[in-house]
C-alpha cells in the first residue's frame, strides 16, 4: 500500500467464518482505495482464516493476523491497534454488517471536522430470535422518556462496541484496553477515561449497523478459562467502580449491580459463579490503579445521559 490509509478498520474473529465472511463483504464496499483493513483470527479452532481470507477475497486491503494464544475481546482490540497505520480506527464485530461502504467515509470527515470529538457512537440493530431490536447508547428510561431520542445527533456518554469509530491519539493516550477484562465493561472503562482526558463521544444515528449475535467467543485457553460470561461481568463491574468512580458513586453502584447479578445467577441456578465473580473482582483490585472521575468528567456525564448512582 504506497499510501499511509486515513482509517483502519479492525475486526476480531475466533470460529466464524460465514459471519466474517459478510461482514468483510460489507465493509470492502468502500470505495476507499487507500483503506486498510486488519483482521484478527483469536486462535480459532480448527479454522484457519487467514487462509480463508485469502482464498475467498481478492482485495489487497485486507490483512490478516493469527494469535495462538486467545487474546479475548479487548486484547484483541489492543492487539490490531497496535498495527493499524490508520488515523482513525474503525472497529467493528465480525457478526456485523455495515449499512452503507460510504459510513467509513462519513465518519472519517466527521471526526476530522471536529476535533473535541474522540470517539463515534453508531446506531446499532440486533437481530436475533427473528426480531430487530435496536440498541443505542440511552438507558431504557431515557428512551421512554423521549421515544425520538435515537433519532438525533448528539452527545453521550458511551459507545457500543459492536460498531464505532475513534481517533488514534484517543486509543495512543487513554488506552490501552485493560486485556485481562477479557470480555464485558471494556467500552465503558475506556468512556470514563475518554472523558477524564476531555474527550466527548458523539451518537451518529444516520450510521446503522445491523447485528446478527453469535454464540459467546469467550471459551477456550482464556487466562482466566475458569470465568463464566456472568463471573467476568460481575468481576469487571467491581472492577470498573473501583478504578473510575468516586466514592459515594462506587458504593451505589456496586450495590446495584450485584443485586442485579444476583437476580440472574439465581434464574440460571449459579450461585456460585455469583460469588466466585465477586471473589476474583476483590482479589484484583491490588493490581488496579484508581482515578475517580474529577469534576468536569462528572459533569459531561450528567448532561448526556451517564450514570453515577448505578
Amino acid at each position: 500500500m504506497s499510501e499511509v490509509p486515513l482509517v483502519s478498520i479492525l475486526i476480531g474473529t475466533r470460529n466464524r467464518s460465514t459471519p466474517l465472511l459478510r461482514c468483510l463483504e460489507s465493509v470492502l464496499r468502500s470505495d476507499d482505495p487507500t483503506l486498510e483493513v486488519l483482521v484478527l483470527d483469536d486462535c480459532s479452532d480448527g479454522l484457519d482464516v487467514c487462509d480463508l481470507i485469502a482464498t475467498t477475497l481478492d482485495d489487497p486491503r485486507v490483512a490478516c493476523f493469527r494469535s495462538e494464544n486467545q487474546l479475548g475481546v479487548p486484547g484483541g482490540r489492543n492487539f490490531l491497534m497496535g498495527r493499524a497505520l490508520g488515523e482513525i480506527l474503525f472497529v467493528i464485530d465480525d457478526d456485523a454488517v455495515l449499512t452503507d461502504g460510504d459510513d467509513i467515509q462519513r465518519s472519517a470527515a466527521i471526526l476530522k471536522g471536529a476535533p473535541e470529538i474522540g470517539i463515534l457512537a453508531f446506531k446499532v440493530i440486533n437481530h436475533e430470535s427473528g426480531r430487530a431490536r435496536l440498541r443505542t447508547p440511552f438507558s431504557q428510561l431515557a428512551r421512554r422518556r423521549s421515544p425520538r431520542i435515537s433519532e438525533r445527533r448528539q452527545l453521550v456518554s458511551y459507545y457500543l462496541g459492536t460498531a464505532h469509530a475513534m481517533r488514534r491519539e484517543l486509543f495512543e493516550r487513554c488506552g490501552p484496553y485493560q486485556g485481562d477484562f477479557l470480555f464485558g465493561e471494556e467500552e465503558l472503562d475506556l468512556s470514563y477515561s475518554a472523558m477524564r482526558e476531555g474527550y466527548k463521544i458523539l451518537y451518529v444515528p444516520s450510521i446503522v449497523v445491523h447485528h446478527y449475535p453469535q454464540a459467546s467467543v469467550i471459551e477456550g485457553e482464556l487466562v482466566d478459562r475458569s470465568l463464566t460470561e456472568l463471573e467476568l461481568h460481575i468481576r469487571n463491574r467491581i472492577w470498573l467502580a473501583f478504578k473510575h468512580l468516586p466514592f459515594p458513586y462506587l458504593l451505589t453502584s456496586l450495590s446495584v449491580w450485584l443485586a442485579f447479578y444476583a437476580t440472574q445467577a439465581v434464574r440460571s441456578c449459579q450461585p456460585r459463579a455469583y460469588v466466585r465473580g465477586i471473589l476474583a473482582g476483590l482479589r484484583g483490585l491490588r493490581r488496579l490503579s484508581r482515578r475517580p472521575l474529577d469534576r468536569s468528567a462528572r459533569a459531561y456525564l450528567r448532561n448526556h445521559y451517564g450514570r453515577l448512582w448505578y
